[in-house]
């Protein structure tokens, strides 16, 4: 096919936290700060009293960051593990269980899938 333009992926999303107040959304604030790393990979918990968000960032692996640290953010995985997708269930009121895969990280038809619980204190 002559003249098609190739795909061009971008990583560029900022991760932002915001509240609902019933009629607007308020209290944005940025939590990281994306330099073309970042992909839509996002996932958020609420147990009542903390709000905590995961995303992936391209050459830093699974990232976190928890309301009770003032959104600090924190790697949970080591930078090398390639994770594009992730889920998050809340098996509890102080635990997550983030399961993040990374589909290429063997080979080009193999890849890994990390099982991170993460507990009342945030790593």
């Amino acid at each position: 096919m002559t003249g098609a333009k190739p795909l061009q992926v971008h990583y560029d999303y900022d991760v932002y936290r915001v509240r609902w107040d019933g009629t607007n959304w308020t209290s944005r604030t940025l939590i990281y700060k994306a330099n073309n790393d970042v992909s839509a990979a996002i996932e958020t918990t609420h147990n009542g009293t903390r709000a905590r968000v995961y995303f992936t960032a391209i050459g830093r692996g699974l990232m976190g960051a928890d309301s009770s640290d003032n959104y600090a953010v924190r790697a949970l995985t080591p930078s090398n593990t390639s994770i594009s997708r992730i889920s998050v269930v809340q098996k509890s009121s102080t635990t997550d269980s983030v399961y993040a895969a990374s589909p290429t990280q063997i080979d080009a038809n193999r890849g890994r899938l990390y099982i991170v619980d993460i507990g009342s204190v945030f790593p």
